[in-house]
């Protein structure tokens, strides 16, 4: 079975037609994590950290803003994930555009975050809140070792920005509007060197 041939429903052993998967397609994800969560909710009282997280789901809301249709969003705990409908150039650039939105908002709001964006087959349906995909666990594990605020790119997804007419100014401009930056690649993994006077130090992204 294909998965990614979603547009006819097929037969299974019985004759039976099956429908296929509307929600299963290759998808950018993004999983971003908030750092130190455990000792920011063991050192704050209840109702102050709820109103942070409050407002920085707000923040969040409005930074995907008119990009609804574009841009699923799942969050629990310390974890955001957003997930594109596909993985077109427009998907790409849409979904960096909103993560630097977020890493902007976390910044203001002195929240650190870090985390990764990778690509592949990923089913994702909200109305079940059932996500899962090879891409998904990549952004995740990737985002688990990483030591520093920024966001990593997973080498699923270097062939898509090395295809980008412009991969610097259309990725890395799109995440945090850094001052100056540089992309390489590294034992397979496409990462855009970042330094930003918000930090006043080298990031990546």
């Amino acid at each position: 079975m294909d998965l990614d041939q979603t547009s006819s429903a097929f037969e299974d052993e019985s004759g039976f037609q099956l429908q296929p998967d509307q929600n299963t397609a290759n998808r950018f994800v993004v999983f971003l994590d908030i750092m130190g969560f455990k000792d920011r909710v063991a050192r704050t009282a209840h109702s102050d950290l709820l109103s942070q997280l409050s407002e920085f789901n707000k923040g969040i809301t409005e930074c995907i803003g008119s990009h609804r249709a574009d841009i699923q969003l799942a969050q629990f705990s310390d974890s955001i994930v957003l997930f594109s409908n596909n993985t077109t150039q427009k998907s790409l650039q849409t979904i960096a555009e909103v993560t630097r939105g977020i890493m902007q908002c976390a910044i203001k709001q002195q929240i650190p975050i870090k985390g990764a964006i990778a690509q592949g087959k990923i089913t994702c349906d909200t109305s079940k809140q059932l996500f899962f995909g090879q891409a998904l666990i990549d952004a995740y594990l990737l985002e688990e070792n990483i030591y520093y605020y920024g966001i990593l790119a997973h080498h699923s997804i270097e062939s898509t920005i090395i295809k980008l007419k412009s991969p610097i100014s259309t990725t890395s401009k799109l995440l945090l509007k850094a001052e100056t930056y540089r992309i390489t690649s590294c034992h397979g993994m496409q990462t855009i060197y970042l330094t930003n006077s918000n930090f006043n130090q080298s990031m990546k992204i």
